[in-house]
């Protein structure tokens, strides 16, 4: 007699004629009449809508934002839309991709995942938003989320939006233990004969949720549901199995060839995770891969001419190297795709990665997402080399380096290379004496560390009045002077940089127990060391901030 987790488990993976079937119109990024769809401008979805019972004040004071998901390199692009005097608006969307999910946020009163595939009109009433309050993931807040009193999804995609945003609100407190639960798995990956029966299981129930609210609201976009959580069944799958390895050939062929059709966060993690998994496997794990490239213009004994051509570029080579790789994987358009997740965080680096990307590409979308790409980093470096020549010199009685440069946007570097780490702390407390010092340790290299300065920024600008420094410390490890003083240009970073010999500023890591960039320390300005009080750059307030400064 099966088992229920068996039985769960087979559910998921091969009933999926349980939903409504795809149909035949449906396209995704992958397919090749894509490329035409891209095309036609008639496909950019337009998304309006109107503000009812706001009044001129209020238009002033409140700000409508809204993240779009892209299956590019760069997976949400956030903007910000006008609110005219009669209260409508209008999102700017720059792409035709198929069911783009926008996050949309009204202020702190209305927030939703809308999908636009067609035209979409969404009528916010502003009174009734005040006067609501939603529950979402266990909390309690203000306003209405996802769908509720004082919003209507009309227009073409109105039933869509409708039936999408009820489904993030259905059993929204049985949804978020089974997500706890997936994340207690994942804490124990490396536990390879409990994993995938766990996993299954809690996907199982996940599926049940989701046939529940199918079989009680029926809808012609029911099969969105079903895709969507492959993506997100697949991707959580691949992400997990970067460290360790519980699946068969077979099971790994059939995630790498699902197709989302969604331009989701769901469809655009599953593309990332996919990317990251191939890139940590070296795709030699389960495939062999060497045995045709698919027409690819590199092949494999072109490598060693390569690597002189790129000899400081290691990187570089690398992606010429996983190139050659997809190609070999997958046919086009999806090889070609899957070439615009090959990055670096260095704008150089990746106009040469470009380069050499192009002279494999047959996509005409593709080719065009990266030419335009190279043209913007192109643009980039003009502004990071303006900035960099009006920086001056400067001379500081600080003892905390040699004094390099300070740039207009109120940013001052040092170079530190003959204190050791002991003793740059020592000098940083005393030069700041009676301030407080949040320290960012951080590596030009580093994706997470790029991503969570902006955040960094912003609090800086917050806690001017406040008796606070923040101080940047940089690894010279894999890294030189001229990629430094780039990257706080490029992010227009404010504060007081430092540059570290690698050595020395892994010492001084271990001096305050963290592990890896970026990596946060907090001394108040008392000279006390707050251990752990700050994670991420991106979750700490002004608030946290003035509390941890007494």
């Amino acid at each position: 007699m099966m088992s229920k987790i068996f039985k769960s488990i087979l559910l998921l993976l091969y009933s999926s004629s349980l939903c409504s079937q795809i149909p035949e119109t449906a396209i995704s990024i992958e397919d090749p009449a894509f490329n035409e769809y891209f095309y036609n401008k008639n496909n950019i979805p337009e998304v309006r809508g109107k503000i009812a019972n706001i009044s001129d004040e209020e238009i002033k004071e409140i700000e409508l934002n809204y993240a779009l998901v892209t299956p590019l390199k760069n997976s949400q692009i956030n903007k910000s839309a006008a609110i005219k005097a009669d209260g409508t608006f209008v999102l700017d969307i720059d792409h035709a991709f198929p069911y783009q999910q926008i996050w949309i946020k009204l202020g702190d009163l209305y927030y939703a995942g809308i999908f636009a595939q067609n035209d979409l009109f969404i009528e916010l009433d502003y009174d009734k938003l005040q006067n609501s309050k939603s529950v979402y993931f266990g909390r309690e807040m203000n306003g209405v989320y996802f769908n509720g009193p004082g919003i209507k999804y009309i227009g073409s995609d109105g039933e869509l939006n409708n039936f999408m945003n009820n489904y993030f609100l259905y059993q929204n407190p049985q949804r978020l233990e089974l997500m706890k639960g997936l994340d207690k798995v994942q804490a124990n990956k490396n536990n390879h004969s409990n994993f995938k029966v766990k996993y299954d299981s809690i996907y199982g129930q996940i599926r049940d949720l989701d046939n529940n609210y199918i079989k009680s609201n029926p809808s012609e976009y029911s099969w969105l549901i079903e895709n969507e959580r492959l993506s997100d069944y697949y991707g959580f799958l691949l992400h997990s199995a970067g460290q360790a390895m519980f699946m068969s050939e077979e099971e790994l062929r059939k995630m790498i060839n699902h197709k989302p059709y969604l331009t989701s966060n769901n469809g655009t993690w599953f593309y990332n995770y996919l990317t990251q998994y191939l890139n940590y496997k070296s795709y030699n794990h389960n495939f062999q891969l060497y045995n045709q490239t698919n027409g690819s213009d590199i092949s494999v004994k072109q490598l060693d001419s390569l690597r002189e051509k790129f000899h400081n570029q290691g990187n570089v080579v690398r992606t010429i190297e996983k190139i050659i790789q997809l190609d070999s994987l997958f046919e086009n358009p999806k090889a070609d795709f899957l070439k615009t997740k090959l990055k670096s965080s260095d704008i150089l680096e990746q106009n040469l990665i470009n380069e050499e990307i192009l002279k494999t590409v047959k996509t005409e979308w593709v080719k065009e997402i990266i030419l335009n790409e190279t043209q913007q980093n192109i643009e980039k470096l003009d502004t990071i080399n303006n900035l960099i020549n009006k920086s001056e010199s400067f001379e500081s009685s600080l003892n905390i380096g040699k004094p390099v440069a300070e740039m207009p946007f109120g940013a001052k570097l040092f170079i530190v290379d003959s204190l050791d780490p002991k003793e740059l702390l020592t000098n940083l407390n005393t030069a700041f004496k009676g301030r407080a010092l949040l320290l960012d340790f951080w590596a030009t290299w580093c994706g997470p560390c790029y991503k969570e300065m902006p955040y960094g920024k912003k609090l800086y600008e917050s806690t001017k009045d406040l008796p606070i420094e923040f101080v940047y410390l940089c690894t010279s490890s894999n890294s030189n002077v001229d990629k430094w003083k780039s990257k706080i240009a490029d992010l227009k970073q404010p504060g007081v940089h430092l540059y570290v010999k690698g050595t020395e500023i892994n010492e001084l890591m271990e001096l305050f127990s963290l592990n890896g960039f970026p990596g946060y320390a907090f001394i108040n300005k008392n000279g006390e060391y707050k251990e752990n009080a700050i994670q991420q750059m991106s979750t700490t307030t002004r608030d946290q901030l003035i509390k941890l400064i007494e």
